[in-house]
């Protein structure tokens, strides 16, 4: 079992009001349907896109490439009641993965609604620095 996301375990600025920040980003591949629209090959694809370039993040920090039918259902849990991935990305995992960095407080979900949604978490209120990371 891993350690608890950093993000919630530690404080950050107006800590006592504010639990955390969250900033999501949807982006899509030019030329390929919206998961739900696409086909196997096409999703397929998308994974393929999404392992190769999780191998080029190394300027944010060592990022954890997984498919989500390669994890139990447990770990699929942990994932989501860590606001790691939502509910939705557990379900029906075939053709849908993960990407994590090392503090879990960067993830990016692919092939949930969109090709990739973006997840910065932050302790506290830190908006732009979660913006930052995210973009």
């Amino acid at each position: 079992m891993r350690e608890i996301a950093s993000w919630m375990k530690e404080s950050g600025p107006e800590g006592d009001i504010v639990l955390g920040t969250r900033c999501r980003l949807a982006r899509n591949l030019r030329g390929i349907p919206f998961p739900e629209a696409a086909n196997r090959e096409q999703l397929r694809e998308v994974l393929n896109q999404a392992a190769g370039a999780a191998q080029h993040l190394n300027s944010l920090g060592q990022f954890t490439f997984r498919e989500m039918a390669t994890m139990d259902a447990l770990e699929r849990e942990v994932l989501v009641e860590e606001h790691l991935i939502s509910p939705s990305h557990m379900q029906q995992p075939a053709h849908k993965a993960v990407i994590l960095n090392s503090d879990c407080n960067i993830s990016i979900m692919v092939n949930e609604e969109d090709h990739f949604r973006i997840q910065v978490l932050k302790p506290g209120l830190q908006l732009e620095e979660a913006w930052e990371r995210a973009t």
